[in-house]
């Protein structure tokens, strides 16, 4: 590093001089400037492509440098050292500076190692929303099943819709169908915004877990939003056949509005495995508007 005046970043990397760019990477470590911290961004960069572990710490340790840009540049060097970053990355999860632990949790999500499972389902908990979602980010991108009940009592308990939107998609990407309950109720939860991005998020976790969610996709047909409930219906029907069995079960539902949805459901999916069923209920339903429905869903079938 020059004696006067700031470091010589590209310099540094043509000697492969290790300690130059860790010294580098704190140079100035509390200054906004963009040349100071446009340095220590570049020095984190290339400290990532050393390959010496001994730079994890230095590394670990600008996660919450006072601009984000270095703090993510760091991330993204540690996340190039795999799991040999774990043993330094996890306690940073309890780091006093909120940049860090939510850039750590990015880091162990990209590292997806299950040792970080359980640090990071402790961070579901942590006072801060932006890192609770990075830990739900983090635990999909795992994958553990581990996580999915500490995410569904913890969904219920959210305040933050932003983190409720985390956390269902987690619950998405888990595809668990002991999570169907709970996104359920975030799926009808209201929101007074045109575009509730909650609902959205609860709707296409359900359609990841796919048949086992079956009920509560049904009863997205008659959703407040109408954009979901236009969805519902086009979604499921393009599930095809594997979902034909599944709805008849559904035509004696005691829900008169699941019995409709699962009618008209099978009436655009045209398969004849429905014909028998849907007569029944079109002779026998207690509710006229059922006994409609299904007439004009047998209409649909060509063969029936």
């Amino acid at each position: 590093m020059a004696l006067f005046g700031p470091p010589d970043v590209n310099k540094l990397i043509r000697d492969h001089d290790v300690k130059g760019l860790v010294r580098a990477l704190s140079y100035k470590s509390g200054s906004m400037n963009e040349e100071h911290f446009t340095i220590r961004k570049a020095a984190a960069q290339a400290l990532g492509g050393m390959g010496d572990a001994a730079v994890i710490a230095p590394l670990a340790a600008a996660l919450g440098d006072c601009r984000f840009e270095v703090g993510t540049a760091a991330m993204n060097a540690l996340v190039v050292f795999g799991a040999s970053s774990l043993p330094t990355l996890i306690p940073v999860l309890k780091d006093p500076n909120d940049f860090a632990r939510r850039l750590a949790c990015e880091a162990l999500g990209c590292i997806r190692d299950p040792r970080a499972v359980e640090p990071l389902i402790y961070a579901l908990r942590d006072s801060k929303p932006e890192v609770r979602a990075g830990a739900a980010n983090a635990l999909a991108e795992i994958g553990d099943s581990r996580a999915v009940e500490p995410l569904m009592v913890l969904l219920g308990k959210e305040t933050t819709e932003g983190v409720r939107v985390a956390f269902a998609k987690a619950l998405g990407e888990l595809r668990d169908p002991r999570a169907v309950e709970i996104l359920r109720w975030l799926l009808h939860m209201k929101s007074w915004v045109l575009e509730p991005e909650q609902n959205w998020a609860a709707f296409n976790a359900l359609l990841k877990i796919g048949i086992p969610a079956l009920e509560a996709l049904l009863s997205a047909y008659a959703h407040s939003n109408n954009m979901i409930s236009g969805s519902a219906s086009k979604e499921v029907v393009r599930m095809g056949a594997p979902v034909v069995e599944p709805l008849i079960g559904f035509l004696h539902h005691r829900d008169v509005s699941l019995r409709t949805a699962a009618v008209r459901s099978l009436g655009w999916l045209r398969d004849l495995r429905a014909v028998d069923p849907l007569t029944a209920v079109m002779l026998e339903d207690p509710e006229k508007s059922v006994r409609t429905t299904a007439a004009e869903a047998l209409r649909n079938i060509p063969a029936a």
